[in-house]
């Protein structure tokens, strides 16, 4: 069988052992979510996720709608998830045809993220790295083009 990811607006985690406390800001947004409910938490959120939302406002809305229907427990689940991870550490370890593509304008999940999780790939399985111009945290939905293009441009490897 043959493998290939794409590590797509990586976030990097913080190595949060099981049971710690998390981080003020990753506490903060499980918090909102519990005081605010799903669709305050979404209008809250959502615009960070998108390059330029003034001038966005549809991406800004699908985002949104996607956010509302996060869940308690499912999202706090996935925060602690993402603040236990080390990518870079696992990164080292992979051994499958790996690219990595990331919003140029990501805020959440900056390019540095995304260069420091490249550099981190051995080669021979270090693949492209592309920083997508116009783009968000939402890339694929921000630009779906240029997200499909690096799926293709991965899947080209393996054939």
């Amino acid at each position: 069988m043959n493998r290939l990811l794409l590590l797509s607006s990586p976030a990097l985690g913080h190595g949060v052992p099981r049971g710690a406390a998390l981080s003020a800001a990753a506490q903060a947004r499980i918090d909102d979510l519990q005081t605010l409910g799903p669709e305050k938490f979404a209008d809250l959120r959502a615009p960070r996720l998108v390059y330029a939302p003034d001038d966005n406002r549809d991406i800004v809305a699908r985002v949104r709608d996607g956010m509302a229907k996060v869940s308690v427990p499912g999202y706090p689940q996935a925060a602690r998830m993402l603040a236990s991870g080390r990518l870079l550490d696992d990164a080292e370890r992979l051994q499958v045809p790996t690219d990595v593509i990331v919003g140029a304008e990501d805020v959440v999940t900056p390019p540095e993220s995304a260069r420091r999780a490249h550099a981190a790939l051995r080669d021979p399985w270090r693949g492209s790295l592309t920083f997508v111009p116009g783009a968000g945290h939402a890339l694929y939905q921000q630009t779906p083009a240029a997200f499909a293009a690096a799926l293709d441009a991965l899947a080209e490897i393996v054939g």
